[in-house]
């Protein structure tokens, strides 16, 4: 069992000794002394009065000590990024719903036009989640963490969400659109390349970087989002160009005696 050095750091930050940590729990010193070398495990009900005493997550007491800040951090910024995401999740549901009401219409300048206004005001909406998340991250971190270290890790890391919350506009109502006119295969294939074949290398490579911080690791987010939205591009595009091809032929035949 590995020595539990985040409890030796935060006993010692706040200049506990063992003696003094066990009579605050009740417990002998070497009962301390088992759990930092690791030769015991801390209990459920332990571990919540070490983080009432430390005022620190749980989560903070049972990784390493360079790890645990930075780990936390990223959980607790995914909680955060629920709540800047639902916006251009709104928009995607309802782009899906509206583009598919028109299109079985046979009204696909509507759905066009639904695009781009749902585009043009989510992007409104998410200038302003990225740069409450980017200049006070960590006011939103500080509602699910008191630690600090948690609380900078946390910021770190939703400063390149802050850069998705420009992006997600687009790839959301271009998702919601493409739901909406049956082409879920293509929203799929686009998902997957860009959750494997960008966003997971990009992090990977980034944290192999020497010193490599939360936000660049972070960064691989938007990278994958970027990357999707010029795909959504190209399929636009693409389908606008057939459009107007099968508009020609039929107009040509109509026109053949």
């Amino acid at each position: 069992m590995a020595a539990n050095l985040a409890l030796k750091e935060l006993r010692e930050r706040q200049g506990l000794t063992q003696s003094g940590l066990a009579r605050r729990l009740g417990i002998s010193r070497g009962t301390i002394s088992q759990w930092e070398s690791g030769a015991s495990k801390i209990s459920s009900a332990r571990l919540e009065q070490l983080s009432d005493i430390f005022n620190v997550d749980i989560s903070r007491l049972t990784q390493s000590t360079a790890s645990a800040p930075a780990s936390a951090g990223v959980g607790v910024a995914e909680k955060v990024c629920v709540f800047i995401m639902l916006v251009p999740s709104a928009y995607m549901q309802s782009m899906s719903s509206f583009v598919a009401q028109n299109m079985g219409a046979g009204n696909p300048i509507r759905a066009k036009k639904a695009l781009k206004y749902g585009i043009l005001t989510s992007v409104a909406a998410g200038l302003v989640m990225a740069l409450l998340t980017f200049f006070h991250g960590d006011l939103l971190s500080a509602i699910f963490s008191p630690d600090p270290e948690v609380v900078a890790a946390s910021h770190s890391y939703l400063k390149a969400y802050a850069i998705d919350c420009m992006l997600t506009p687009f790839l959301f109502c271009f998702t919601g659109y493409y739901n909406g006119c049956e082409k879920t295969l293509f929203v799929m294939i686009q998902g997957i390349i860009g959750a494997f074949f960008v966003r997971i290398p990009v992090a990977y490579l980034m944290s192999r970087m020497a010193g490599a911080t939360l936000f660049q690791i972070g960064l691989s987010t938007p990278a994958s989002s970027v990357v999707q939205i010029l795909l959504c591009l190209f399929m636009f595009l693409f389908l606008e160009r057939r459009s107007a091809g099968q508009s020609h032929a039929s107009l040509k035949g109509s026109a053949d005696p």
